[in-house]
């Protein structure tokens, strides 16, 4: 830590070892300085720790996440409403990547998604490691990635691709072994600012954190999830849903029927590798998957179409079912890759070849 950086946050780091809660003006001071890479390992370690035993608050995570988008590679943010649908990753569950997928049934049906996401956190596969095998390419300008959104109603946002702060935390992160106030920032920091999200976390206690944190960052309307252990909504038990709309925030619990979807059991959805998850989603999207996996897509299409004004969550199931059916999501994901899928996970390519499952 530089001689500068040390003589304005010596004040922040003894009021943290105290047990002292951080401003949002304080908090975004300490991140700047981190994702400048001004904090050493030991220093930000302390700090990761001191917040995490007490509990970290919305102002803290909101100046986090707002220090990390000042710093973020620039993203022209649209005028016109769209939204994120991204959960915080581990939950441990290794379950199919159910964001992706409702993000690209989303955006065929209703919405207009900017999907930030990362590599795998617990599970095997994360949203980009999916993404990568399906030949989306993770690394777009800015610029591109804008065109796709206004083109096409979906973009993909590598966080790596955007966020270079996060690396001067790695090391520590991994050398803690437990969370922290960085696991709850992904969701946080989608670098085309939406004002509107889903967002999943790994634990019930931390949707009213998120959804607080989301109003002091300034989003409009957000759904911050939490079903049976899954940072997705569930089929398998009841999700908790804090609501935050129009600077309000409730919180209430909905079940399958409420979206009238069935149950199923967790297991019915577990998911594997890259490739394996790979086939499962283009099963899906070729109509030929299991009604459980049908239906764990279609409940959080559900939620995120009620950020578009679709209120029904009844009728916004149907619309997503409909839209894999149809097969209007397979044609939206063989037009932004320009390739073309079979239902056993094949890739046709351009150049009409063949990429089958490793």
């Amino acid at each position: 830590m530089t001689d500068r950086t040390n003589t304005s946050l010596k004040t922040t780091f003894q009021r943290l070892y105290s047990g002292e809660r951080l401003s949002q003006q304080e908090s975004h001071q300490l991140f700047s300085a981190i994702a400048k890479g001004e904090v050493g390992d030991t220093l930000l370690g302390a700090a990761l720790i001191s917040m995490k035993l007490r509990g970290e608050t919305p102002a803290e995570v909101a100046g986090a996440a707002a220090a990390f988008l000042n710093e973020a590679r620039s993203f022209a943010t649209p005028e016109y409403p769209f939204a994120d649908i991204v959960g915080t990753g581990g939950d441990g569950l290794n379950t199919v990547n159910i964001s992706t997928a409702s993000a690209l049934v989303g955006a065929s049906c209703g919405a207009v998604v900017a999907k930030h996401g990362n590599r795998s956190v617990s599970s095997l596969t994360g949203s980009s490691d999916l993404l990568q095998t399906l030949g989306v390419d993770l690394y777009k300008s800015p610029e591109e990635a804008r065109l796709s959104l206004d083109n096409d109603q979906i973009t993909f946002l590598f966080a790596p691709h955007y966020h270079g702060g996060f690396k001067h935390a790695a090391k520590t992160r991994g050398e803690l072994k437990t969370r922290t106030i960085f696991n709850l920032l992904g969701p946080l920091t989608n670098p085309a600012r939406p004002k509107r999200a889903v967002m999943g976390v790994y634990h019930a206690d931390l949707t009213e954190l998120v959804a607080e944190t989301a109003k002091l960052l300034g989003y409009e309307h957000v759904l911050v999830i939490h079903g049976g252990g899954m940072d997705e909504a569930a089929l398998h038990a009841p999700t908790k849903i804090t609501e935050l709309r129009s600077g309000m925030i409730e919180t209430y619990y909905l079940k399958p029927v409420d979206f009238g979807l069935s149950e199923h059991p967790l297991s019915a959805i577990r998911g594997g590798d890259a490739l394996e998850n790979r086939k499962t989603l283009l099963t899906m999207l070729h109509g030929a998957a299991p009604e459980a996996h049908r239906h764990a897509v279609a409940i959080n299409v559900a939620l995120l179409l009620k950020l578009f004004g679709f209120e029904n969550l009844r009728e916004n199931a149907d619309r997503a079912l409909t839209a894999i059916d149809e097969g209007m999501a397979l044609r939206l994901l063989e037009r932004i890759t320009g390739n073309q899928f079979t239902k056993e996970g094949e890739i046709i390519t351009d150049a009409k070849t063949i990429q089958r499952l490793a």
